[in-house]
């Protein structure tokens, strides 16, 4: 399928406001309050986890222009990333960040992520909230010491505050639809109480979780899986359990991460171990997010191996009729770097990509899909 970049945001695609809210879960899809499936498809608006603590492009486009485009594509979602320095700090925005969007000079770091999120709204867009980091730099390393939920500058008490202060300032806004709890908790993460209780990650996520729910009990409640959000091969035995029911959605990351040749037969054989098994459950399916996959982007048709990684999982994705998010929207503006669309014109910086991401919108199976 070839389709043609819609710049400027001004044809209006069908069906692009916000499903019936609230979201849950009903086995393994996500369905709007009519029990509608709602496939999430779409990007990670990055930037806001970093040391400017403000989302990307801001400085060369308007909030709504990238909005608008993203809307006029036809995608769906947003995962939007932050730091719990953000939401402590709260600091005034250097203006150099806010070129394009003047009427944001003078607002706060929470002020600008406010007038973001209005905007993915107005134009239709699902907002899913990510805890990336603790500290404002950018993810995400092995000795970086934000590996886990909490370091010693924010305790596991300060995430679960910011937590509850993030769910309260948006709870009302229809468009964010969740809670993507942590970004790929690692060394030393561990899915269960085998490493010790300050690793548990599940018993962590249930504490994060529960907590969210307490103030917006509307909300999905998203749980990666640790190494890099790679592994969920122990919520087999260690299932999340959530005080509201029909809320809880995995989440895993893939990236061209291996050594060495691999097959693709390897590759499928991988996911099905360590996290596909858990939406093909035949008595309690739970839907499986992709909050990020992604790689450089002239990376995809090289023929190389990572060409086969890229083929084999959005091949997998497709047959699947998985959930998705890129990473990421904003890169270094040049084909040969991350992030799919051009930060000064919102062009796609490599189209033949993008039309690989159009192709896995629409849902091909849940309940209310015409199959």
């Amino acid at each position: 399928m070839t389709l043609a970049f819609v710049a400027g945001g001004c044809a209006e695609p069908a069906g692009s406001s916000l499903p019936p809210t609230p979201l849950k879960t009903m086995g393994r899809f996500i369905v709007d309050a009519e029990g509608n499936r709602v496939k999430l498809a779409g990007y990670n608006w990055n930037k806001g986890e970093g040391p400017d603590m403000v989302m990307s492009g801001l400085q060369a486009r308007h909030r709504d222009a990238i909005a608008a485009d993203l809307q006029a594509n036809g995608f769906n979602t947003i995962r939007l990333v932050w730091s719990n320095e953000l939401v402590e700090s709260n600091n005034l925005v250097d203006p150099v960040f806010l070129a394009a969007n003047p009427d944001l000079v003078g607002k706060t770091t929470l002020e600008v992520m406010d007038a973001v999120i209005e905007s993915l709204a107005t134009h239709g867009l699902m907002i899913v909230l990510n805890n990336h980091i603790s500290d404002a730099i950018y993810c995400c390393k092995s000795d970086d010491d934000n590996t886990l939920w909490y370091n010693d500058r924010f305790p596991e008490t300060a995430w679960v505050d910011d937590w509850k202060a993030v769910a309260a300032r948006y709870r009302d806004q229809p468009a964010v639809i969740g809670a993507d709890l942590r970004n790929e908790p690692r060394f030393f993460a561990y899915f269960g109480p085998d490493a010790g209780a300050e690793l548990d990650w599940a018993a962590a996520a249930e504490l994060g979780g529960n907590a969210v729910l307490s103030v917006a009990p509307h909300w999905l409640i998203f749980v990666e899986g640790v190494n890099y959000a790679q592994e969920l091969s122990n919520a087999g035995a260690r299932p999340i359990a959530l005080d509201i029911p029909n809320r809880l959605v995995y989440s895993v990351h893939d990236y061209p991460w291996f050594n060495g040749d691999i097959t693709a037969e390897e590759m499928v054989a991988k996911w099905e171990r360590n996290w596909a098994f858990l939406f093909r459950d035949p008595e309690k399916p739970v839907p499986v997010w992709i909050g990020e996959f992604g790689l450089c982007n002239n990376c995809w048709n090289k023929g190389d191996q990572t060409q086969i990684w890229f083929d084999t999982f959005t091949g997998f994705l497709k047959d699947n009729d998985l959930d998705w998010c890129w990473w990421m929207m904003h890169g270094d503006d040049s084909e040969s770097g991350w992030g799919m669309f051009n930060q000064s014109t919102g062009i796609p910086l490599v189209q033949g990509l993008l039309d690989v991401h159009r192709d896995m919108i629409v849902p091909t199976s849940g309940p209310g899909v015409d199959s």
